[in-house]
């Protein structure tokens, strides 16, 4: 096992290993505490043609099978020792706070209040849902259609995935994006130049 660990890029849910990999670095000390696998502009071209696909695999499930995995998501996150990276190395919340800290510079107390706000989000995604979708019975979601408060109403996307680029310096907004999984809908993220990774899922 290499003493840095390596953290895959995920395509289409599967590692990736590239050849150019980021550094990431203690901000004090200048110790590499992590290698970061990139994916170039001809390879996301060629993983949006699979988008139609990775939608697929999410219709598989029902909106409460997605709730249920992502509030598992979020108690593994919380309180799990997790796979850091595709090496063997393992990371426990505490090496989180400790990593995060000292590769980002955020304060002990920030990093372990953002991963408190992410388990919340994690653990009530269903209420967040509630709260997007005005109340919209989730079997409507399920199905496509339905009806109800005494009206035929109909879902569907209107984008075939959400892409985003995530931020470094306020991890908080990372949970932005977990809605679009219970929604169906496949997920691009792009790492700002410094973000760390920990998986959450």
């Amino acid at each position: 096992m290499s003493d840095i660990p390596h953290l895959p890029a995920l395509r289409l849910g599967r590692p990736y290993e590239s050849l150019d990999k980021i550094e990431v670095k203690d901000h004090r000390t200048g110790e590499v505490r992590a290698l970061v696998s990139q994916v170039n502009g001809g390879i996301l071209k060629r993983d949006f043609t699979k988008l139609t696909a990775a939608r697929a695999s999410l219709k598989k499930f029902t909106v409460a099978e997605l709730l249920a995995l992502s509030a598992k998501a979020g108690e593994l996150f919380l309180n799990g020792t997790l796979p850091f990276g595709d090496r063997g190395h393992t990371q426990s919340p505490a090496e989180y706070i400790a990593t995060l800290s000292g590769t980002s510079g955020l304060p002990h107390v920030m990093v372990k209040r953002n991963m408190t706000k992410l388990h919340y989000a994690l653990t009530h995604l269903g209420e967040v849902l509630n709260g997007l979708s005005r109340g919209l019975d989730f079997s409507i979601i399920d199905r496509g259609y339905g009806e109800q408060f005494g009206t035929k109403l109909s879902f569907f996307p209107t984008c075939s995935a959400l892409g985003l680029v995530m931020p470094s310096n306020s991890p908080a907004v990372n949970s932005l994006w977990l809605p679009a999984i219970a929604l169906k809908t496949p997920v691009v993220i792009s790492p700002a130049r410094r973000s760390r990774g920990r998986p959450t899922g």
